[in-house]
């Protein structure tokens, strides 16, 4: 329901920089969205390496602060 509808968010980086990004697509039944992070990166945001790209079908874990709580959780990898 974040997303429902959405084109565009806007994430607001530590130094207060706000970044459009795109929404690539949203996962049914799940408060989760999948995020073009090519804004993140011209803003100069780093990723985390934390191994290998994940495969359709493989693992995943995903970390939120969906309505201000934190969350975490484990799912299978979707294309």
């Amino acid at each position: 329901h974040v997303v429902a509808g959405a084109t565009t968010v806007r994430a607001v980086l530590a130094d207060s920089t706000e970044v459009e990004l795109a929404v690539l697509g949203a996962v049914r039944g799940r408060d989760a969205a999948r995020i073009d992070p090519s804004g993140l990166l011209a803003a100069g945001a780093q990723p985390i390496e934390v191994g290998e790209p994940a495969d359709p079908g493989d693992p995943v874990r995903g970390v939120g602060y969906p309505a201000g709580g934190f969350s975490a959780g484990t799912a299978a990898g979707q294309d």
